[in-house]
């Protein structure tokens, strides 16, 4: 498994915020000061408000929201993600915004036209914990101010046997904790495990990506 963080606290202090996850890494549950629960990638569950996400492959199209008696087809989000599928604009059903944000290259929010409405899922499309300050991408997490992964590689131990892409042959590679090869504006990541370069191509956006694990 991934190493990956269980709790987050100030020292002498009960932690702020605790993770729980599946065998595989991936995140189940979320206790802060409100629970969100995560069955899977198209239904998520924070305090008593419901969220079904629906996607396109890999993009996420909308989100829509129950709370309370509310129907849950009454209020939507459509997210507009730039070239690296980071969520730039955010609209309602009826073609208002309700969000816009800008970033610094890695993540790090410089503008937020909104804030009044919050969007968790925001730089490359991953969810923001505001209780840490990173991105959960998966197999790690992105500090954005500091412009790092907070683990190191997840194939590592590959490294020395000289794959994936190189091992320590390649020197992209020794720089265990850089996000997207030192290149944010031009390389995405999906899960925290491999880079790749987005290929557009009229309206769709394709990857072109390393195979193995994040040059780092």
């Amino acid at each position: 498994m991934p190493q990956l963080p269980t709790s987050c606290d100030e020292v002498g202090e009960d932690p702020k915020v605790a993770f729980v996850y599946d065998h595989a890494g991936m995140r189940k549950r979320k206790d802060s000061s409100t629970f969100h629960f995560y069955p899977n990638q198209f239904y998520t569950q924070v305090g008593d408000s419901s969220f079904k996400h629906v996607f396109i492959g890999e993009t996420r199209l909308l989100s829509k929201l129950q709370q309370g008696g509310t129907s849950i087809e009454d209020i939507k989000w459509f997210f507009h993600p730039d070239h690296l599928g980071s969520t730039s604009i955010v609209t309602s059903e009826k073609g208002e915004l309700a969000d816009h944000i800008h970033y610094f290259p890695y993540g790090e929010t410089w503008l937020q036209e909104r804030p009044n409405l919050p969007v968790p899922y925001q730089f490359s499309a991953k969810e923001f914990d505001p209780e840490t300050g990173f991105y959960d991408f998966g197999a790690r997490h992105l500090n954005p101010r500091f412009s790092k992964w907070m683990s190191a590689d997840p194939a590592l131990g590959e490294y020395l046997g000289g794959s994936p892409n190189g091992g320590v042959n390649a020197p992209i590679n020794l720089s265990l904790y850089a996000y997207g090869g030192h290149s944010p504006a031009v390389r995405g990541d999906r899960d925290g495990r491999a880079f790749f370069i987005p290929v557009l191509i009229g309206a769709w956006r394709m990857g072109l990506g390393r195979d193995g694990h994040d040059g780092l």
